[in-house]
C-alpha cells in the first residue's frame, strides 16, 4: 500500500497546481498516479477519506518534530534574550524545518489557493500549542502590550506564514539559510523589516 499512497500523493500534488482539491475527481487521481480505481477503492472510501489520512499523517509528523525542536530549548536557562533566540533557532526549528523540506511538494499543495483550508486551521492549532509550550520551557510570557491570547496568535501565525513562503517558493532558501531567516522573524517588530538594519546592534538593543 505504501508505494500505492506514495503514487496517488504525487498525483494529487500534480492535479491541485492546476484544480481546486473539490473538482478532482477519482478518474482523475487515478490517471495522473497510475493506479487503478480498484487500488484506491481497496484503501480509501473516497477522495475525502484519502486527503483525511494525508492530512492526519502530516499534522503528526509536524507535531512529532515540533515537539522534539522543544527539546534542545531546555538547554537554555531562564528566560532567552534575542541573541539567544537567533542563535538557537537553528536547533529549535531544525526536525520541523527538516521534516517540512521532505514533504515540500505536499506541503505546498496544501497551502496553495487548490488545497485545503481546513488543513491551514489544523495546522495553526498546532503551532498555537506549541507556542505555548515553548513558552512554558522558556519561562517566558507575552507581555502587556497586547493581549496574551492576541501575541500567542500573532506568533505562531508568523512563524507559520514564513514555513508556507518557503514551501510555496520555485527556488526556496537552504534549510540551514531558512532557520536563520525564522531566527530573525522571532526577534524583530514587523515595522523594522520595512528598513535597512544593523543585525548586531539591533540583537544588542532588542537585549535592552
Amino acid at each position: 500500500m505504501k508505494k500505492a499512497k506514495v503514487r496517488l500523493v504525487e498525483g494529487l500534488v500534480k492535479l491541485i497546481q492546476e484544480t481546486p482539491f473539490n473538482q478532482i475527481t477519482i478518474n482523475e487521481l487515478s490517471e495522473a498516479s497510475g493506479t487503478s480505481r480498484r487500488t484506491f477503492y481497496m484503501h480509501y472510501s473516497d477522495k475525502y477519506d484519502f486527503l483525511d489520512s494525508i492530512e492526519r499523517e502530516l499534522l503528526l509528523g509536524i507535531k512529532q518534530a515540533a515537539e522534539k525542536d522543544s527539546e534542545a530549548l531546555l538547554a537554555m536557562e531562564g528566560r532567552p534574550s534575542s541573541e539567544m533566540m537567533y542563535i538557537f533557532a537553528q536547533e529549535a526549528f531544525y526536525n520541523l524545518i527538516k521534516y517540512s523540506n521532505e514533504n515540500r511538494k505536499i506541503l505546498r499543495a496544501l497551502f496553495s489557493k487548490n488545497g485545503d483550508s481546513k488543513f491551514t486551521a489544523s495546522l495553526q492549532q498546532i503551532m498555537d500549542d506549541e507556542v505555548v509550550r515553548r513558552f512554558e520551557i522558556m519561562h517566558s510570557t507575552f507581555g502587556n502590550v497586547i493581549p496574551a491570547d492576541y501575541a500567542r496568535s500573532l506568533y505562531s501565525a508568523v512563524i507559520m506564514n514564513t514555513f508556507a513562503i518557503w514551501l510555496g517558493k520555485d527556488e526556496p532558501e537552504s534549510p540551514t539559510e531558512f532557520a536563520d531567516i525564522l531566527g530573525k522573524v522571532q526577534i524583530f517588530s514587523p515595522f523594522q523589516f520595512t528598513k535597512k538594519i544593523d543585525l548586531d546592534l539591533d540583537i544588542n538593543n532588542n537585549n535592552n
